[in-house]
C-alpha cells in the first residue's frame, strides 16, 4: 500500500517524477563513464593527521591519515572539495578540474589549507598549484634523472624542467641519473619558499647551482661550477643572462650567476635595452667578477 501511494504521488507530481528521472540518467551515466574510462581521475593523498572526507559530482571518499582515494567526475565543470570529517568540505582545487589525471598532495590547516595539485602529463605528474614550498629542478645534463623529497617524485629528462614540493623545510632534494639511487643532494635542507636547481651532469662530481627567491629575483646559495658576480653601481635596474642563468638587478644591488664552462660572454644591460653589453671575452675562470 505504501508503494502504492508513493506512485500516485509520483503521477500526481510530474515535475518531481522528471527532476528524479534526469538524477537517476545522469548518475546512469556517470557510472557508464566510470565503467568505460571516460571518467577524469583524481588521486588524493591525505598526508595530514585528520580523516579527510572528499567529493567531486556524483563521488565521494573517506580517507585516513596517510592514505589514499581516486575519485572520478565525468565532466569539465566540477572542482574537487574536501575537508576534515564533519566541517562541510571547506577546501576545494585551484580552478575545476580539466585533466583527465589530476592528483591532490594535502597537508593539513595552518593558518590555510596546505596542498599541492599536478596532472599527469606524458607520464610524468607536472605541478600546477601549490601553497607550500616548491623547488624548480631544470636538467641541463644528457641523462634522465629522478628526484624526490618528503612524499613528492618526478622523472626529467634532457633539457626539461620540473617543479617538486616540499610541506616545510627539514628536507633535502634528492636525484640522480634513473637507476642510480638518487645519490646528490642539494647544499643541505631545503629553507626557503622557492627554491631553483640547474643540474649539468656529472664530471668527477655532480655539477649543480642552488638558489632561493627573494623578492622575485633568484639569489644564489651553492654553486660548485663557474660563478660571476655582478655589482651594479649604476642608477639603472639591470638584466643580465649567460648560458642558462638570467638574473635582474636593482641599483647598488649584488647578484652571482653561474656557467657550466668555458666558452659564454655574460651580456647586461639596462632592463627593455636588450643587454647589449658583454664581458671582454669570454669567461675563462671558475670565478670571475
Amino acid at each position: 500500500m505504501k508503494t502504492k501511494q508513493n506512485l500516485v504521488g509520483l503521477r500526481q507530481s510530474p515535475g518531481r517524477f522528471r527532476a528524479l528521472s534526469t538524477a537517476l540518467l545522469l548518475c546512469g551515466l556517470f557510472l557508464l563513464s566510470v565503467a568505460s574510462g571516460w571518467a577524469k581521475h583524481i588521486q588524493f593523498y591525505n598526508h595530514s593527521p585528520d580523516i579527510i572526507e572528499a567529493a567531486i559530482e556524483f563521488d565521494s571518499a573517506t580517507i585516513n591519515p596517510g592514505d589514499s582515494a581516486t575519485l572520478y567526475v565525468s565532466e569539465d565543470g566540477y572542482s574537487l572539495v574536501w575537508g576534515p570529517v564533519g566541517t562541510g568540505y571547506p577546501y576545494n582545487t585551484a580552478g575545476e578540474v580539466v585533466y583527465e589525471d589530476t592528483k591532490v598532495s594535502y597537508f593539513g590547516f595552518e593558518d590555510f589549507p596546505r596542498f599541492s595539485q599536478y596532472h599527469l602529463n606524458n607520464g610524468n605528474w607536472v605541478l600546477d598549484y601549490s601553497n607550500i614550498w616548491t623547488i624548480e629542478f631544470q636538467n641541463h645534463s644528457q641523462d634522465t634523472v629522478e628526484l624526490g623529497i618528503e612524499y613528492d617524485y618526478a622523472v626529467v629528462g634532457p633539457g626539461e624542467t620540473t617543479t617538486v614540493s616540499v610541506s616545510s623545510g627539514g628536507y633535502s632534494l634528492l636525484w640522480g641519473p634513473v637507476g642510480t639511487g638518487m645519490p646528490y643532494n642539494t647544499a643541505g635542507e631545503v629553507t626557503y619558499e622557492t627554491t631553483k636547481v640547474l643540474y649539468f651532469g656529472f664530471e668527477d662530481f655532480p655539477r649543480f647551482t642552488q638558489y632561493h627567491k627573494v623578492n622575485g629575483n633568484w639569489v644564489i646559495d651553492y654553486s660548485n661550477i663557474w660563478t660571476i658576480e655582478f655589482q651594479n653601481h649604476s642608477q639603472d635596474t639591470v638584466e643580465l643572462g649567460i648560458e642558462f642563468d638570467y638574473a635582474t638587478v636593482g641599483p647598488g644591488e649584488t647578484t652571482t650567476v653561474s656557467v657550466s664552462s668555458g666558452g659564454y660572454s655574460l651580456l647586461w644591460g639596462p632592463v627593455g635595452t636588450g643587454m647589449p653589453y658583454n664581458t671582454a671575452g669570454e669567461v675563462t675562470y671558475e670565478t670571475t667578477k
